[in-house]
């Protein structure tokens, strides 16, 4: 016994389902790319071939080589005397001494606990 609904689907040809469809361009995709290994440009090449253009080929390689300034280094000359301490040094010096003894009296009191 068959249902009127089968027959009728089994006569008409029912819509290929969204794997088939993927399952199709991805061969055809596979194809094309094959077809420009052996002869025609496939898109990676040209990416490449418009790249290699762009990008002169005297650009050191990332990483790779060494850049010209870097070699360079630049010779100072080494001075004959101290340099001088600035102006308001003994100011700070003060305030750094001062800040360190105030301080001074917490740290004994928590070190004896």
């Amino acid at each position: 016994m068959h249902s009127p609904k089968k027959d009728h689907q089994d006569t008409a040809e029912e819509p290929p389902t969204f794997k088939e469809q993927l399952d199709k361009e991805a061969v055809e995709s596979r194809t094309h790319q094959h077809q420009g290994e052996s002869g025609e440009h496939s898109t990676v090449k040209a990416v490449v071939d418009k790249i290699a253009s762009v990008i002169p080929a005297s650009v050191p390689f990332i990483g790779g080589g060494s850049h010209p300034d870097e070699n360079k280094v630049e010779q100072k000359p080494e001075p004959k005397i101290p340099p001088r301490r600035p102006e308001h040094d003994p100011q700070i010096e003060e305030f750094v001494r001062d800040q360190h003894r105030s301080n001074e009296p917490e740290i004994v009191a928590s070190s004896r606990t």
